[in-house]
């Protein structure tokens, strides 16, 4: 594949995403600073305004192109055209955040015979947060496309992303960690908190290659996102992925695999895919639980590490086992076969009576859930993109 609430005063979801302990081995991006300035667009701005409160501007791209290191874009509730293209940069430290002001409220669509990203983001240091996604395009098209380095995809809802399914090459993706331009050479990623679903292939649904969150460059942290009711995998991984850290994530209902570990074609390197740690995850209902793939020149699977996955009615339980589904050079700790009990009706959050309850390991787990709720509430740390808590808030 060649593409493969609010801001919360700046950047505490962020803070909550990449405490210290959980920030990728080479992320070169020290703890935030408050915003230097703070921008604002609203549907019934003017681009001829300042970007103040009271005088926001119109359009998302009229505000990226002016929003410098340290800046903070809030975006209002409403219907913004795409595709947007955020090409500035930030710097370490002094990052570019466009935030939708409330939860899912600022959405962002777009509509292409040929290959679309609603969103692309090139410059490094760059955050997007909060938004709504969604749109149509031809072979290649994807929801977020991340095409620079230490960049991050934080708390969007991204869905109802079609992609034509014409046996092109390209495939498509909700979000897109890594890209084929140039050759795979970013790095440094982060999607967190993030809700994708119905990434999807058309005329069929059902596509391959269609995925609903796409690994593709060293350093991708997939945290706390739930992925379900994709084209293919729900969480997929190939070209020059490694390192990666996948944590914490629910991926269900996928006609494919719930987590693909694999490596080929394009940027994959002669290490291929390796000391990537998978933990924590929920795999339900897909063909496939977790698996490693690859295309037969570029291994996969030395120094990769399972950890306390629950995977259920995903195929056979013992197929996460060193020299089946994963290499022998892979390590498996404390796999779980059994029902998770998630609560009926609703988006795969636990029970008091699931087994994932305290199940996980501590091991970079994140210090919030996708709720933001604080991990741990109990004992240990939940599986899954949830941490479950009682109605009184304690256990």
């Amino acid at each position: 594949m060649s593409c493969g609430g609010s801001a919360r005063d700046g950047q505490r979801r962020s803070d909550n995403a990449t405490a210290a302990q959980d920030r990728a081995p080479t992320a070169d991006d020290p703890a935030p600073r408050r915003p230097s300035k703070v921008y604002y667009v609203a549907r019934n701005g003017s681009d001829a305004h300042d970007g103040s409160r009271k005088r926001p501007w119109r359009t998302i791209a009229h505000a990226a192109a002016r929003a410098g290191p340290g800046s903070l874009v809030r975006v209002r509730p409403g219907h913004y055209a795409g595709p947007i293209v955020l090409s500035r940069s930030g710097r370490p430290g002094r990052r570019i955040t466009f935030a939708s002001s409330t939860r899912w409220g600022a959405r962002i669509s777009a509509t292409s015979s040929g290959s679309l990203a609603v969103v692309q983001i090139d410059g490094d240091y760059v955050d997007v947060e909060d938004f709504d996604i969604s749109g149509r395009g031809g072979d290649g098209t994807a929801g977020i496309a991340m095409q620079g380095s230490y960049q991050r995809a934080l708390g969007n809802h991204v869905h109802d992303v079609v992609v034509a399914c014409n046996g092109g090459a390209n495939g498509g993706a909700g979000i897109v960690a890594g890209s084929g331009n140039p050759g795979y050479t970013n790095h440094d990623l982060e999607v967190a908190g993030n809700l994708v679903h119905d990434v999807v292939g058309t005329p069929t649904r059902r596509c391959n290659g269609v995925q609903g969150i796409y690994a593709a460059v060293p350093r991708v942290r997939l945290v706390n996102n739930v992925a379900y009711r994709n084209g293919h995998d729900c969480i997929t991984s190939w070209h020059a992925a490694s390192q990666l850290t996948i944590i914490n994530n629910t991926a269900a209902d996928c006609p494919a695999a719930g987590i693909t570990v694999g490596s080929g074609d394009a940027g994959a390197t002669s290490r291929g895919n390796h000391d990537t740690f998978v933990a924590n995850n929920l795999v339900l209902r897909n063909r496939q639980g977790i698996v490693e793939t690859t295309d037969g020149r570029h291994p996969v699977g030395r120094g990769n590490r399972y950890v306390d996955n629950l995977i259920f009615a995903s195929g056979p339980l013992d197929a996460l086992r060193p020299g089946n589904s994963v290499s022998r050079e892979a390590s498996v700790s404390g796999t779980l076969g059994t029902d998770p009990r998630l609560v009926t009706g609703d988006r795969y959050h636990l029970t008091a009576r699931s087994p994932a309850i305290d199940a996980g390991t501590k091991m970079r787990a994140p210090s919030s859930d996708f709720d933001d709720v604080a991990r741990p509430q109990g004992r240990g740390v939940d599986i899954g993109a949830y941490e479950w808590r009682s109605r009184a808030g304690t256990r």
